[in-house]
């Protein structure tokens, strides 16, 4: 089995006295897959587990190495099961492959049986099997970009969330302009247009995962693109099922979906607002563009639940003309909105990354865009 998908929130923890094993579990921390998994290595043994669990709750998994292969392990089990919640998985690593062991601890409960020394793959493989047989496949984490009106730098937003969330934060993360033939998100990362989205929707009903592979554009260990173009630009380019199957497909790999909605047509616009987890509101302090945001927030909150996440809401271009803005104070109180972020606009760095079709996260000048939106 290949660990290629987000694995569901759980936890797992990993008693082992051995360096190679403790080192071994210790390096999932770090990898995509498990970015929802709370691993908690301990260079203990079983009997540190059994005093943990008499005092805190025990994790979904719980993976125990042991040298003693004898009755003695048997006993500790049994107390280990007694601290225990009822849905607790075990996995046991011990020093040989013995038959007749394997067969008591499955028939004590026990999930799996282990020979040492494993390998990253192998752990990670069995982790991943027993968490989603346990609890199924995991969705992405959508965050939804959308703009007041063109030009307020809604797309520039969308690729420093999505490159920042990649290169800074480590997130394994898509990038995704809903636009079809107006899309520009190849641009600043160099990428060349792979598809219509029209046919990205197509293979990712139909086609192969090698199909789906040849769509994108892998940017960065953990940034990937779907560079789309060539759609009609006065035709519907995509239908709200087939995007919305497009998404669920991306949802199984990528633990975050960063979705560029500026020039996407209504109904995917909606379609996404729904599905997102983060919706991200982009405005200018000109009143133009603020007329239009007081609108789409209203009608963004009016749809959503009590309980719902309220949009996030960025005034980008600070400073682009400072006579004719509208101050913080006084946008909160047009808006009846709390601004969360105002952007500095820095015209050489702004326009001399879009003047060298350059990813503007990645310039050492813009550090300071940066820093506002972390």
């Amino acid at each position: 089995m290949s660990t290629s998908v987000l694995l569901p929130p759980a936890r797992v923890d990993v008693y082992s006295l051995n360096k190679e094993t403790v080192d071994c579990a210790n390096s999932l921390v770090r990898d995509w897959r498990f970015s929802r998994v709370a691993l908690r290595v301990e260079s203990k043994d079983i009997n540190k587990a059994i005093e943990d669990y008499e005092e805190h709750v025990s994790p979904d998994l719980v993976i125990i190495e042991t040298d003693d292969i004898g009755d003695n392990l048997l006993s500790q089990l049994e107390k280990l099961a007694g601290n225990c919640v009822q849905d607790t998985e075990a996995i046991i690593i011990g020093p040989e492959n013995d038959v007749h062991l394997y067969r008591k601890l499955i028939g004590m409960g026990v999930k799996d049986y282990l020979v040492a020394p494993i390998k990253e793959e192998e752990l990670s493989n069995i982790i991943a099997k027993v968490l989603l047989d346990k609890k199924g496949l995991s969705d992405g984490h959508i965050i939804a970009v959308m703009g007041s009106r063109g030009g307020v730098g809604t797309s520039t937003i969308s690729h420093i969330i999505g490159s920042t969330l990649a290169d800074k934060v480590g997130h394994k993360t898509l990038l995704l302009d809903a636009a079809g033939g107006w899309g520009t998100i190849g641009i600043p990362f160099g990428a060349e247009t792979t598809t219509t989205l029209q046919e990205a929707i197509r293979q990712t009903q139909s086609g192969s995962k090698d199909d789906i592979a040849r769509l994108l554009h892998k940017d960065t260990d953990n940034l990937t693109l779907l560079p789309c173009g060539g759609d009609p630009l006065l035709e519907t380019s995509s239908d709200e099922d087939g995007f919305e199957n497009m998404l669920d497909n991306f949802m199984n790999t990528y633990p975050v979906i960063v979705i560029d909605l500026s020039a996407a047509e209504h109904s995917i616009q909606n379609l996404v607002l729904k599905k997102a987890h983060d919706i991200i509101v982009v405005t200018t302090p000109l009143l133009p563009a603020l007329r239009t945001c007081r609108l789409l927030l209203k009608e963004i909150t009016s749809r959503q639940s009590e309980d719902t996440k309220k949009p996030t809401l960025i005034i980008n271009m600070q400073g682009i003309c400072s006579s004719h803005e509208v101050s913080k104070k006084d946008i909160a109180t047009i808006l009846e909105y709390e601004v969360d972020f105002s952007i500095p606009y820095d015209t050489k760095v702004f326009m001399g990354a879009e003047a060298k079709e350059q990813e503007l996260s990645r310039n050492k000048s813009s550090d300071k865009v940066i820093k506002t939106l972390t």
